[in-house]
């Protein structure tokens, strides 16, 4: 876990991350069982990752000037539609839901709806808040968004009007840096930025109820060059049952794994 810490220098980031190994110290921690490795785009900073159908995924990445969206086919490893943001928008998370595509971006303030056909804009909503990570709860039809916090703002589905917020907690300590998000199973899975970890939400309380660590994955199937190369894990996908694609910030792999 030290090396979680030695990688980054901004003292009040440690200071939380390091307050999270402490909470996180005694818990129950499980490992994703490994199904099948897939190649993925290296160079496609992720900070959106939703299956759409059979292996089209919707990969959404970040960085001002190379932000894009985008339906990457698993099995040709190519985009078969793609579309660019303006170069003053840093894109973040994204999610499919009826009414079209939404995707967030990291500082300025914004949330696309996008064409399900072409990916095309078709209007934008404000936010008050930074857009960090994502998720369709298509069961009661609303969005769960992250904002770097330990609070998931919950919002209306259609108009992106927000309704609620929920705190995220285990043993009743707020939990910060939620990031990418996928609601799955009827629970909330998220990354925690700067970390492996994917947490279990439960939407009713907010509560914790399963933490991942993805670092033996990582380590076993990555060589030491991709490691030095690679960004933070950020991207869960859900297939079906406890089937999940995950995968990260420049990633050349997609892993498809089992979150029991």
């Amino acid at each position: 876990m030290l090396r979680y810490f030695l990688r980054y220098s901004n003292i009040k980031i440690i200071a939380i991350l390091f307050v999270l190994f402490l909470q996180f110290a005694h818990a129950t921690i499980t490992a994703p069982t490994l199904i099948a490795i897939h190649d993925s785009d290296e160079n496609a900073f992720v900070q959106g990752f939703e299956v759409i159908k059979d292996d089209k995924l919707l990969m959404a990445t970040g960085l001002y000037g190379k932000s894009f969206i985008g339906v990457f086919d698993l099995a040709t490893q190519r985009y078969t539609i793609k579309d660019t943001l303006p170069a003053e928008f840093f894109g973040e998370g994204a999610t499919v839901t009826p009414y079209g595509i939404w995707q967030l971006t990291w500082r300025e303030n914004t949330a696309f709806l996008r064409s399900l056909q072409d990916l095309r804009p078709i209007h934008t909503k404000h936010y008050d808040t930074e857009g960090w990570g994502l998720a369709y709860d298509d069961a009661n039809d609303r969005l769960y968004m992250s904002d770097g916090t330990s609070k998931l703002q919950i919002r209306n589905a259609q108009t992106f009007e927000l309704i609620s917020t929920l705190p995220v907690r285990y043993h009743g300590k707020d939990i910060k840096f939620i990031n990418e998000l996928e609601f799955a199973n009827g629970f909330i899975y998220a990354n925690i930025w700067q970390t492996n970890f994917i947490i279990k939400i439960d939407p009713k309380n907010g509560n914790i109820s399963q933490i991942y660590d993805v670092s033996n994955l990582l380590g076993t199937h990555l060589n030491q060059r991709v490691q030095q190369n690679i960004d933070v894990l950020n991207g869960i996908a859900h297939i079906k049952n406890d089937r999940f694609y995950i995968t990260g910030k420049f990633y050349p792999v997609i892993f498809e794994v089992e979150l029991p």
